[in-house]
């Protein structure tokens, strides 16, 4: 007779009569750590070694190979052979996810998020996965990072906007402009649990259309990642199980700890400088820029940061009913829907004091106390209109914070204009060549992009000195590929359009600045034919800027002659003043040469 199951619905950690403290929860935990060898979510030698270091002061154990002692196979996906072998052996089988957010928290729990668990779902289910295009709608921020990553290990594509062409929508709740447009649109509406048992391999979530099961359509969950434990029945098997430990392991484990915390300095960590993709990576940059002032890298491994930030700030005013968008019957096939980002307004700024009203709070400021007045303001010196065009207007970009008041004053000093409009600069003064953005729209428009050491030279000098000597090779060429171009066509992207897809990174809000800096036109609706064939009879060159993940929007333009590029294009083309289609084309049937990629760091937990 076949010995009985085990009852699954009962689930331990340590025994219970035995007392360990937090600092050592990991004791009796014997952990073999497998996989993570490839994707983007890959461990080094480095990184493993110090989660191993991490493991033994939580007061776990770590081996090397796999055996009877393993109590813990730490995986990322459940196709491994060892994952399978554990498996049937009764071994616990988690995440990284969860390892780490253990010892984070010392605090030893069963798993209770379903990114704990390693990845289950089947080849054959992520080919099914990769072709759906999904989005969603009604969570918090942190929450579409979570639908973020899970769409992204089962294979599938997201975007935060909603179009006709999307195959599944994620509610959280019905309450949303989004929900409606995608009940019009007959787009399938499931709840986030669909999306989790997606990830745990669950045939059901595969089956469509999608939806059918009750469980795929609440909306009203309190959590909506909650595990159904009934399915995850070859998962829990391990937890029915506690983990026997005595007092003299407790003490072992102790004494290892205290070892481990003696040897270890911050520096060794992997991740010191960079503990998490979700931080700024120029927080702790030398030169002391603005993260804000950076366009960022629109290549794999590219981060959601200022994504997030720009969620956050936007938040609240979500929250508030949108207005119902009309939109012509032309391009309501490719009209998109985001009610996260597309329809919320800026933040309004904080209105400054205008100079007149602080000259006369001093000039009618009356003598109190002794005190003699202040000296009666001198006027400036009076400049002849004819004059004004050759009077240097410097911008500073890329400049350590505590740097730029210094130089600012030595240029004002020496007769020049500081000013931040890039499309007025003569001079952009910089540490060294940066893709910020202001940068990026001088380009076009200055005469001169030189180093710092020019103003502190000139301020020496008394005079401003010739620039050759501290200008910069490579760029210097730019800007004569830039003085070049003909009458006709005096900025590099003049008499062209852009239609921008809605997921690029940078934000399209970015890149419409950059492009019409260069003569060019943006827009982030797609025309008409009727519009196409305008532009072509104009003489006029369209190009769409898109990504990997908006793959799908470019369909109706592929084959017809018109040009797909990668948003790498446009800064690229900017920063040499030259315009290269060739590595950043898409052409039907390929894939960016130049993708947006995943985040290499996971939302879900940090290696730190």
């Amino acid at each position: 007779m076949a010995p009985a199951e085990p009852v699954v619905d009962k689930f331990h950690t340590h025994e219970s009569s035995t007392s360990i403290g937090k600092e050592v929860c990991l004791v009796g935990c014997v952990i073999f750590l497998y996989g993570f060898e490839e994707g983007n979510f890959s461990l080094n030698d480095a990184q493993r070694q110090f989660l191993c270091s991490r493991v033994r002061r939580c007061g776990g154990e770590v081996e090397t190979t796999y055996g009877p002692r393993v109590t813990h196979v730490v995986t990322d996906s459940l196709t491994h052979p060892v994952s399978q072998q554990a498996l049937r052996e009764g071994k616990r089988l988690v995440n990284l996810y969860w390892l780490d957010t253990v010892m984070r928290e010392n605090n030893y729990r069963v798993p209770w998020k379903p990114w704990h668990f390693p990845k289950s779902v089947t080849q054959q289910q992520q080919e099914s996965y990769s072709k759906e295009i999904i989005t969603s709608a009604g969570f918090s921020i942190e929450e579409r990072q979570y639908i973020r990553e899970l769409c992204y290990h089962i294979g599938a594509r997201y975007t935060t906007y909603l179009s006709s062409l999307h195959t599944v929508l994620v509610c959280r709740k019905i309450e949303s402009d989004k929900y409606i447009k995608g009940k019009e649109w007959l787009i399938p509406v499931v709840s986030a649990h669909w999306l989790v048992d997606a990830f745990l391999g669950i045939n059901e979530a595969s089956r469509k259309p999608y939806g059918g099961n009750l469980r795929h359509r609440r909306m009203d969950s309190v959590d909506p990642f909650e595990l159904d434990l009934p399915s995850m029945r070859q998962f829990m098997i391990g937890w029915t199980r506690p983990i026997q430990v005595t007092a003299e392991d407790i003490k072992t484990a102790q004494e290892i700890r205290q070892k481990e915390m003696d040897t270890i300095l911050p520096s060794q960590s992997p991740n010191h400088k960079q503990s998490s993709k979700l931080s700024d990576d120029t927080v702790n940059d030398p030169h002391g820029i603005d993260p804000a002032d950076i366009v960022p890298a629109s290549q794999p491994g590219a981060d959601y940061s200022q994504e997030i930030k720009k969620e956050s700030e936007q938040e609240q005013e979500n929250q508030k009913p949108l207005k119902n968008q009309t939109e012509s019957s032309t391009n309501q096939a490719n009209a998109a829907v985001n009610d996260d980002s597309v329809f919320t307004k800026p933040i309004a700024k904080k209105p400054r004091l205008s100079s007149s009203s602080t000259t006369e709070g001093v000039s009618n400021h009356t003598n109190t106390n002794g005190i003699p007045p202040p000296p009666p303001l001198t006027l400036a010196p009076f400049i002849p209109p004819s004059a004004q065009e050759h009077i240097f207007k410097v911008l500073f970009t890329g400049i350590k914070a505590a740097d730029l008041p210094s130089l600012e004053e030595a240029v004002k000093k020496l007769g020049a204009r500081v000013i931040v409009n890039p499309l007025e600069c003569t001079h952009i003064v910089v540490e060294k060549p940066l893709r910020t953005i202001k940068f990026l729209c001088g380009m076009s428009h200055t005469s001169h992009i030189i180093h710092r050491d020019w103003v502190e030279a000139s301020r020496k000098a008394c005079r401003f000195l010739p620039e050759d000597k501290y200008s910069f090779i490579s760029i210097n060429e730019a800007l004569k590929r830039r003085n070049s171009l003909s009458r006709s066509t005096p900025l590099l992207f003049s008499r062209m359009i852009f239609y921008i897809t809605l997921g690029v990174k940078p934000d399209p809000d970015v890149l419409t600045k950059i492009i019409e800096s260069a003569g060019g036109i943006a827009i982030t609706q797609p025309p008409t034919m009727k519009q196409l064939t305008g532009i072509k009879e104009r003489g006029q060159t369209f190009v769409v800027v898109s990504c990997s993940n908006d793959r799908f929007l470019c369909d109706p333009f592929l084959g017809h002659e018109i040009r797909v590029v990668h948003p790498e294009f446009v800064m690229t083309s900017l920063f040499r003043q030259q315009i290269d289609y060739g590595p950043f084309e898409l052409k039907e049937g390929e894939a960016f040469s130049s993708q947006s990629g995943h985040s290499s760091s996971s939302v879900f937990a940090r290696v730190e």
